[in-house]
């Protein structure tokens, strides 16, 4: 009988301590969990600002892209205005009649076409 009650105060014993310290135990675990959630917010901040520094480092390249853009469409513009004076001068130099490049008293061009090296009608040529 004494075995028997000393069994069942061993089992209350135990019952009770382990309800006791379950608590105890929970929270080691929770903050174990708070700790691992931490450091995950924390890499997850990380790779947030990382982020933003590339989607900022392409925003400046897709800048600096468009200014180049810009230029190359300046120089096609200009060469293409070198082409047709350049194609003016062929037809000059090769006889070609071209439009008279001098201007009217009123300050319109001249409408004569024109054979001469100069570019100029026999009116204006004078």
């Amino acid at each position: 009988m004494k075995t028997q009650k000393l069994a069942s105060l061993l089992t209350l014993f135990a019952f009770v301590f382990c309800m006791a310290f379950q608590p105890v135990l929970v929270s080691a675990q929770d903050k174990k969990e708070t700790k691992k959630e931490t450091k995950m917010d924390k890499k997850e901040s990380k790779m947030d600002k990382k982020e933003s520094k590339m989607d900022k480092k392409e925003s400046k390249m897709d800048k600096k892209e468009s200014k180049m853009d810009k230029k190359d469409s300046k120089m096609d513009k200009k060469e293409s205005k070198m082409d047709k004076k350049e194609s003016k001068m062929d037809k000059k130099e090769s006889g070609a009649s071209v439009q008279c490049s001098a201007k009217t008293k009123e300050g319109d061009r001249c409408k004569r076409m024109t054979t001469d090296k100069s570019g100029l009608c026999w009116q204006h040529k004078k």
